[in-house]
């Protein structure tokens, strides 16, 4: 297994105990990181981006539109809730406003669809 797609499965792992016991900032930023993180790893895998080129995420994501929204590989809806969740994750890890339970839920919704799609594209 891809070294990296563990890292994902660890961040989607966190996120779901952390949403059962309050922690909706820490939800969020997890549910985040498996999705950014799945990202890299498609765009090394799949797009055949080096990896030291997708360690910002502004990058990682012109990137994964670039190469995956804009070419219809992934659908357009999928790719405006990574950012949503980008920016939430922004707000989770940086802001004094917190995450509410129903962001949280958002976001880890969106990794479960995100994750899903990446999962098909790596393990094909």
């Amino acid at each position: 297994m891809n070294d990296l797609w563990a890292k994902v499965i660890e961040n989607a792992g966190a996120a779901h105990p952390s949403f059962d016991n309050g922690l909706y900032n820490m939800a969020a930023s997890r549910a985040y990181y498996a999705m950014f993180t799945a990202a890299r790893v498609l765009l090394s895998d799949v797009a055949g981006v080096e990896l030291e080129q997708t360690r910002r995420h502004t990058t990682v994501m012109r990137y994964f539109s670039s190469h995956f929204v804009r070419h219809g590989l992934c659908d357009r809806e999928l790719g405006r809730a990574f950012m949503r969740a980008s920016r939430l994750r922004g707000t989770a890890d940086y802001d004094a406003q917190t995450i509410s339970r129903d962001q949280a839920a958002a976001v880890i919704g969106t990794m479960l669809d995100f994750v899903a799609f990446a999962e098909k594209l790596v393990f094909k």
